[in-house]
């Protein structure tokens, strides 16, 4: 019987070669990262004196440390993430969780800065063209479309605040699974919750 290949399976040996040198809390430099790389040979024929094989590399090599760090047959409490810092000076290892945590709180203030973006946006246009000589037609769009950008941020934040709920709810659920495997985990989980009935 073939045996099924797991998401992330295929790179476990990188990211336990990888997490065993730089374990989580471990904070690398981009030379550290290259070092790395060149050093396991993940880096191949990549010039070191090309800016753009470098960063085409450190991407690689990140995206399969990480798709090992967080495969499906790694248990939950040893799933890591290798992220960025210093916008891309640094690199810190992360416990999964951690990052996800991270993401989440972070994502209110990108969608803010992203709609107040698209206002300015409009707001320039309003004040660069004489507005009143627009088609009124024209103007009524502008003016809604800026309406409409307020509403979708509003409806937005609503959505994001019920995420966090139930994020916070799966977060207590995924922490009765911490310590076995997926499968394990799943089957012990439903079989807890069903153990009252019985």
């Amino acid at each position: 019987m073939t045996q099924i290949s797991r998401r992330g399976d295929v790179h476990l040996n990188i990211s336990n070669a990888f997490i065993n040198d730089f374990p989580v809390g471990s904070i690398l430099t981009l030379k550290d990262l290259d070092d790395w790389g060149f050093a396991h040979h993940e880096y191949g024929t990549t010039n070191p004196n090309s800016t753009q094989e470098l960063n085409d590399a450190r991407n690689n090599l990140r995206k399969r440390v990480n798709n090992g760090g967080t495969a499906d047959s790694r248990m939950h409490s040893d799933c890591f993430t290798v992220e960025v810092l210093n916008h891309g000076k640094d690199y810190v290892v992360r416990e999964a969780s951690t990052q996800i945590d991270i993401s989440i709180k972070e994502l209110p203030k990108q969608m803010k800065t992203y709609f107040n973006g698209k206002k300015s946006r409009i707001k320039t246009l309003m004040t660069s063209v004489d507005f009143e000589q627009l088609p009124p037609m024209d103007r009524i769009r502008i003016e809604l479309l800026e309406m409409h950008l307020d509403e979708t941020a509003t409806d937005i934040g609503n959505a994001m605040l019920r995420f966090n709920r139930e994020w916070k709810r799966a977060q207590n659920s995924i922490g009765r699974l911490s310590d076995v495997g997926l499968n394990g985990g799943i089957a012990g989980f439903i079989s807890e919750d069903y153990s009252d009935d019985e």
